[in-house]
């Protein structure tokens, strides 16, 4: 008669690996179906590609079980010192928005991406908001952008037609 097989935790593939290789060296057969597939493929596998399962014999589930609890304990113990993320400011969020910009006006490709992102850094900057490092360089990138995209408009829409020909 065959083992039966249980499900003592699901997760993404990279966790799984991780518990399989310590339950392994703690003496208990564990095995990850469908683990190539996953690996290769994660979305043919159904309805939730990003978890998978680790299944070990019905007999060391218990002990499975605890020794993957213990682990969890041991990750949380370490990570007591950390301190937690926190949001970003709204002067970092506008001194990343403020390198968009600079980046965005280089080509003229990119200006428009550069006048949005520079709307929403000047708009973000209304308030009181102590201005990013680089604000004069963010203000010149919005200006180039502007500039580029007027230019790029007047070639090719000629508004005042002054390419007429006679």
């Amino acid at each position: 008669m065959g083992t039966q097989a249980v499900v003592v935790h699901a997760g993404p593939l990279w966790e799984v690996q991780l518990l399989q290789g310590m339950l392994e060296e703690e003496g208990i057969q564990a095995f990850i179906p469908d683990e190539s597939t996953k690996r290769i493929d994660p979305f043919i596998t159904g309805a939730n590609p990003l978890s998978t399962d680790l299944v070990v014999a019905k007999d060391d589930a218990e002990r499975a079980t605890a020794l993957i609890q213990r682990h969890r304990e041991v990750a949380e113990k370490r990570d007591e010192g950390v301190p937690p993320h926190h949001p970003p400011t709204e002067t970092e969020r506008l001194a990343v928005l403020g390198t968009r910009v600079r980046w965005g006006s280089i080509l003229i490709v990119t200006a428009p991406f550069a006048l949005y992102w520079g709307i929403q850094y000047l708009w973000g900057l209304r308030g009181g908001v102590p201005r990013p490092r680089q604000h004069g360089l963010t203000l010149a990138a919005i200006f180039l952008a502007m500039i580029f995209i007027f230019g790029f408009l007047v070639i090719v829409a000629d508004p005042w037609e002054w390419r007429r020909e006679y």
